[in-house]
């Protein structure tokens, strides 16, 4: 079966990154625990991944950037949060928390916008982070 081009998968995550997730882990562990208990304190208070992106900027106002939501293109936020947001499945549905290196974030993409090429594909989307000392 052939598979037409924007049909394949993201490339798994890169080792590096698995090992530095897994060093932000081990070396800040008690404050990426606060900053998972917030994310899915937050998620509880939308209700669920079940809310919608507006319960998500009502709730989570005080968390993000005045001009949401925002556009973002493919490689402009951490692997794991850009898998999330550019599955089409997802369009409306809030994520668990993410786990990055650099700490948890929630995302709900909006609407999505279809590139000529996967690279320049880009996602309207909600994103809050909650990130953890360096």
């Amino acid at each position: 079966m052939r598979l037409h081009r924007r049909q394949g998968q993201l490339p798994v995550a890169l080792p590096q990154l698995d090992e530095a997730l897994r060093l932000a882990e081990r070396d800040h562990a008690d404050a990426r625990k606060v900053q998972l208990e917030r994310a899915r304190a937050l998620l509880s208070a939308v209700g669920g991944r079940n809310g919608g992106p507006y319960e998500l900027k009502a709730k989570g106002a005080r968390l993000m950037p005045p001009d949401w939501p925002e556009r973002f293109g493919r490689g402009e936020l951490p692997m794991a949060v850009n898998e999330w947001l550019f599955d089409p499945v997802n369009i409306g549905q809030i994520s668990d928390p993410i786990p990055t290196p650099q700490g948890y974030w929630l995302a709900c993409p909006i609407r999505q916008e279809r590139g000529s090429s996967r690279i320049y594909d880009a996602v309207e989307a909600i994103t809050i982070h909650f990130l953890s000392p360096e």
